[in-house]
């Protein structure tokens, strides 16, 4: 009998060290997540704001295009302006209380999914742009103007913002039904995309051929630089949506299949994985700039030129 007690207590302070090691896991994770996306904070608001500036300079890039990537970066510096420091004061909340506000949670994911689903939306408007500009080339100048893709990024905004008030509205508080409706939306575009990527990688290997053998004909340099020109600007677009993808595709997934099998046994090691992945979605805006920064050679002199001013200053 007395084996049997000793036996009992082991087990029972067995069992409180792991749930202290989880709860300490659990508490350096929430810390290690307020830090880092404090750094964030200021490294996606400043990099953004410095896109939209050098945007606003640069005249070499088409004005439809340069609409888009400006949509783009403003998605991106509300998410480092708004949608971070939401996130830090909901970790903080969590963190304290245990139990987030419900109103802050509501108003918090309002914000979080409209801006997620508004840099989605941009992204894809982009491939669209690009898909447009490599099938439909001759058509392209009377199809995609700036009038036009000035209406589409207002459409997008007002869309995902009516999207989302009426989802979360009708869902209660906390609820997940609203995120997985959002992420079958997402996976769904990702196929299209996915496919789009494809098809323009073939046209654009295509090209490269034309290119190549124009050159060797000493064909007209207008044709040739047109053609290197599109090249670019595809391949830029897709380095963005890759990043997208790496940086989205992860929560996704494990939200849906949190919704799902739901959490279980495995519930701390889930919930602390989600923390990092969400942090991992907002690393997303900052490395937006940072693409446009090593693909678009126009963007690129200017950023440079207004960082080196910044820090001689």
């Amino acid at each position: 009998m007395q084996n049997s007690s000793l036996g009992g207590a082991e087990l029972q302070n067995s069992s409180s060290t792991t749930a202290l090691r989880v709860e300490g896991f659990l508490y350096s994770s929430y810390v290690a997540n307020i830090v880092f996306n404090g750094c964030l904070c200021y490294s996606t608001t400043v990099l953004n704001i410095t896109t939209i500036y050098a945007l606003s300079k640069t005249v070499l890039i088409s004005k439809p295009l340069r609409i888009l990537i400006l949509n783009l970066a403003v998605s991106d510096l509300a998410v480092g302006v708004l949608g971070q420091p939401l996130y830090i004061a909901h970790l903080a909340g969590e963190l304290r209380f245990k139990v987030p506000d419900t109103a802050t949670f509501i108003v918090s994911s309002l914000i979080w999914n409209i801006l997620y689903l508004s840099s989605f939306s941009s992204i894809l408007a982009l491939h669209a742009d690009r898909f447009s500009a490599i099938h439909m080339p001759f058509r392209y100048n009377n199809l995609v103007t700036c009038k036009r893709t000035a209406i589409v990024v207002i459409a997008i905004w007002l869309f995902n913002i009516l999207l989302v008030s009426i989802t979360v509205s009708l869902t209660p508080p906390g609820s997940r039904i609203s995120l997985v409706i959002f992420d079958i939306i997402v996976l769904f575009c990702l196929i299209i995309s996915t496919w789009s990527s494809y098809k323009n990688y073939l046209t654009m290997r295509r090209h490269k051929m034309e290119i190549q053998a124009q050159v060797q004909q000493v064909a007209q340099n207008t044709t040739v630089e047109n053609l290197v020109r599109l090249r670019k600007s595809t391949h830029s677009t897709f380095w963005i949506y890759l990043v997208f993808c790496v940086c989205y595709l992860p929560n996704v997934l494990i939200e849906i299949i949190d919704a799902v099998y739901g959490y279980g046994s495995a519930s701390i090691v889930i919930h602390t994985l989600n923390i990092y992945l969400v942090t991992l979605t907002f690393l997303n805006s900052s490395l937006n700039p940072v693409i446009y920064c090593w693909k678009m050679r126009h963007i690129r002199h200017t950023m440079l030129g207004i960082l080196q001013n910044i820090s001689r200053r």
